[in-house]
């Protein structure tokens, strides 16, 4: 599977997805502050959702999604969920909505990323304990480094990985 993250607005992620039989799909992951957990499959023309996926954990609902990426090595994707007044990084089916193997992040992270090596960028939003910035996470134990404070506590919560120049954004 051919998959891109890209942030969009402050309110959502957005990936593509191309599998066999599918043309290019666009999933995007809604904020807390604007649905409850649900992926929205867009229509590119339009911009519309053409297609809404409750995203759900052991078959209960989420309260919401903060991020979302795809990992080139593994072909797994991974969102970070909110539930209650924790975050979880999770494994993510996009065609059910399904998540599997959560782990408990220490802090609360509003974007992630992964390089083309495979390792796991995050960076924490405006009410974490360290606010705005990124850290390597282990996507199977949530274990965090912290790597650096981009916005010296100001704005900055989106991060991307350009995979064409190798440069995290």
């Amino acid at each position: 599977m051919d998959t891109r993250y890209t942030p969009i607005f402050l309110s959502c992620s957005l990936l593509l997805a191309s599998l066999p039989g599918w043309s290019q799909t666009y999933f995007a992951a809604r904020s807390p502050e604007i649905s409850a957990g649900q992926l929205d499959v867009l229509d590119l023309s339009t911009g519309i959702s053409s297609q809404q996926i409750a995203v759900t954990i052991s078959g209960q609902p989420i309260d919401g999604l903060t991020g979302m990426a795809h990992n080139y090595s593994t072909d797994l994707t991974y969102v970070l969920v909110k539930q209650d007044t924790s975050i979880r990084l999770a494994q993510i089916d996009l065609w059910t909505g399904v998540l599997s193997n959560a782990v408990t992040l220490p802090d609360k992270f509003a974007s992630i990323t992964f390089s083309t090596a495979g390792v796991l960028f995050g960076i924490t939003g405006d009410g974490a304990t360290v606010p705005e910035s990124l850290y390597q996470i282990d996507p199977g134990t949530g274990n965090t480094t912290f790597v650096v404070s981009p916005g010296a506590g100001d704005d900055g919560e989106a991060i991307a990985f350009n995979t064409n120049e190798g440069l995290l954004y």
